[in-house]
C-alpha cells in the first residue's frame, strides 16, 4: 500500500500525462483498501489513461463502481481460453461479471446453432452444449433476480447493501415471479450443478 501510494504521489508531480499500467495492484489488500485504490484509480483516469490488469473479482467490482460514479468511459477486455489455447483477448467481461442483459444476449447468440438441430436424437456433444446453456441460463436468472427483483440491493463481491435501491423491490406481479421460478426449476433439473 505504501509503495503504491508513493508511486501515485510521484506521478502527480510529473509534468506529463502518459499512460500508467497496474498489474494486480490489489494483491493482499482488504476490502477497505481495495475500495480506496479503485476510487483513486478512477480519479487518476480523469487525468491520464489507466490500464489495470487483475484477476481479483472483488477489486474489479470496486473499479466498476468507481468508474460508474465518475461517469467515465471504460473498456473491459478479458484474457482467456479459446480453441483449447490460452491468451485469447475478447471484448467485455467474463461471464461471471456480466450483468443480466449481457448474459441473456450471450445465451441468445449461443442458442442460435441449437435451433438448427434437426436429428431426432441428440448426440453427446449437443447434450453437453444444452446442459452448459441451462447452467448459464440459471446463472442469468440468478443475476436477473438480483438486478430486477432486488433492484441491485445486494451486490456480489461487495460488503455493501444498497438501501436506497430497496424501495423499488416491491411491486412485481406474482405471475412474473411464478414464471421465473418455473424456468429456474427447469434449469436446475438439467444443469450439472445438481
Amino acid at each position: 500500500a505504501m509503495g503504491l501510494a508513493l508511486f501515485l504521489a510521484e506521478i502527480q508531480l510529473q509534468d506529463h500525462r502518459s499512460s500508467v499500467v497496474f498489474d494486480d495492484p490489489s494483491t493482499s489488500f482488504d476490502h477497505h483498501r481495495r475500495r480506496h485504490i479503485a476510487n483513486r484509480f478512477a480519479e487518476l483516469a480523469l487525468e491520464r489513461q489507466v490500464l489495470i490488469l487483475t484477476h481479483d473479482a472483488v477489486f474489479l467490482a470496486e473499479i466498476n463502481a468507481a468508474v460508474k460514479r465518475s461517469e467515465q468511459p471504460v473498456l473491459y477486455q478479458t484474457v482467456g481460453w479459446h480453441d483449447n489455447r490460452p491468451g485469447h483477448v475478447g471484448a467485455g467481461l467474463t461471464w461471471e461479471t456480466m450483468d443480466a442483459a449481457a448474459r441473456l444476449a450471450a445465451l441468445e447468440q449461443s442458442a442460435a446453432p441449437l435451433r438448427q438441430h434437426e436429428a431426432p436424437y441428440l448426440d453427446e456433444a449437443t447434450k453437453e452444449v444444452i446442459k452448459k446453456s441451462y447452467t448459464k441460463l440459471r446463472g442469468a436468472i440468478e443475476r436477473s433476480i438480483r438486478e430486477v427483483f432486488l433492484n441491485n440491493t445486494v451486490r456480489p463481491f461487495s460488503d455493501e447493501i444498497s438501501v436506497d435501491s430497496f424501495g423499488a423491490v416491491i411491486g412485481h406481479p406474482q405471475e412474473e415471479w411464478d414464471k421465473v421460478s418455473e424456468i429456474y426449476a427447469r434449469c436446475c433439473e438439467v444443469t450439472d450443478a445438481h
